[in-house]
């Protein structure tokens, strides 16, 4: 059996490679929606920051789950994504 594994791996990996690199594709482009709300929020926040406008009454929400804008959990996955050729 542990000799048959690696072949078959091989086997189902290529038939499902156009589905996953589809899917991977997906999440790379959603994220890339995400990464541009995220600026257009950072734009806004930054703007009444600039400006000494006191917006705690909109209820400030934090995006640092999604780590840095530049090199965060965004920008890595999106940049392996195209490294690897599915996006």
């Amino acid at each position: 059996m542990s000799d048959a594994k690696t072949p078959a791996s091989q086997a189902v990996s290529q038939i499902a490679k156009p589905e996953y690199a589809r899917r991977v594709a997906a999440v790379a482009k959603a994220l890339d929606v995400l990464a541009s709300a995220r600026a257009d929020y950072d734009d806004l926040r930054n703007q009444f920051e600039a400006e000494d406008v006191a917006w705690t009454s909109l209820t400030p929400l934090s995006l640092g789950f999604l780590g840095d804008p530049r090199d965060g959990q965004i920008p890595r996955f999106v940049r392996e994504a195209r490294e690897t050729g599915y996006v």
